[in-house]
């Protein structure tokens, strides 16, 4: 145990898992590193029970938890391990928290700037101790922060704080496993989209106010802002498929028009069509030469056989 670790009341925790392997063993000594409790087995509906979490053709296991800190661990409302589903092997969990607010909705979300991801962090074992060192390096201002939101009070330095453990974070692992998404996402449907000619500053328009929308529901999960992600969502899907069909339309018609008007225009959209963006590089002769070595009449290929040639005598002759 940490020298600094905090007895607190025990609970006991059930569990369908009987299994306990190296994993589990990492698990609960983080837990005791960092004074968390296991929420799964203890409250709610699930307590007694501790039900699986992951449901799979392998078998059967719970590897999905809550951890909370002690102060918390009885402050939970509600606690809900639901059953396996056909969208994924893995069990929601659902938990409540009261919290002094919860009416609070955004009433308009149309001009709410939304943030795009430009990174990613891609763990890597080689640099396991360059990242434990990081860690040492900043553990006073890790100690800080700490104290800082034990004694936050506000809204205001509650978001202070969480944006400073980001920017500690952001130091501590930048360096070592940050990645930047734009090198692997080029070629995403998202740019892809977006490249379209089609895709116009009506399409940009919803997907601004269906990212706004989503981040949104994500900081406040209420009923309205649900109702408001999915209609955002519905509209901007439903724009995209209007523009594309519009503008698929007139290509077509173009197209058409153009095939008994202008055959220069149209064997351009047709290749434009046909996404033929390289330029035949075999000169006139080189043609030339090619085909007449594939039809060469005395080539061995176009030589008829003996049964070919005796056919019709062999027939008269009843040989066949």
């Amino acid at each position: 145990m940490p020298i600094d670790y905090v007895v607190d009341e025990f609970i006991s925790r059930s569990s369908q898992d009987k299994t306990i392997n190296s994993n589990g063993r990492k698990l609960f000594d983080f837990c005791k590193l960092n004074t968390l409790r296991v929420a799964n087995g203890r409250i709610g509906a699930d307590k007694g029970i501790g039900k699986y979490t992951y449901v799979g053709s392998t078998g059967s296991s719970v590897i999905d938890y809550v951890l909370v800190s002690p102060c918390l661990l009885n402050v939970i409302q509600h606690f809900l391990v639901n059953d396996p589903n056909i969208l994924s092997d893995h069990c929601s969990i659902e938990f409540t928290i009261p919290c002094k607010s919860t009416d609070e909705q955004v009433t308009s979300i149309e001009n709410v700037p939304y943030e795009k991801e430009t990174k990613k962090y891609v763990w890597k074992e080689a640099r396991a101790g360059d990242y434990f060192f990081n860690l040492e390096q900043e553990e006073n201002a890790f100690r800080d922060l700490s104290g800082h939101l034990a004694q936050a009070t506000t809204q205001q330095q509650i978001n202070e704080n969480i944006s400073s453990f980001s920017n500690l974070m952001e130091k501590v692992c930048d360096p070592l496993f940050s990645k930047n998404l734009s090198e692997c996402s080029n070629n995403s449907d998202i740019e892809q989209t977006s490249n379209q000619p089609w895709f116009d500053d009506e399409c940009r328009r919803l997907r601004n106010l269906f990212y706004a929308s989503l981040n949104t529901y994500r900081r406040c999960k209420t009923l309205n802002n649900q109702t408001e992600l999915t209609t955002a969502r519905s509209n901007y899907k439903k724009k995209l498929r209007q523009k594309r069909y519009i503008f698929m339309k007139e290509k077509t018609t173009k197209l058409l028009v153009s095939k008994s008007k202008n055959v220069k225009e149209y064997w351009k959209l047709l290749k434009h069509a046909a996404n033929l963006k390289t330029k035949c590089t075999i000169d006139a002769k080189r043609f030339s030469e090619y085909f007449h070595a594939i039809s060469d009449p005395n080539d061995r290929f176009y030589q008829p056989d003996e049964d070919i040639l005796y056919f019709n005598e062999r027939y008269i002759q009843g040989e066949l």
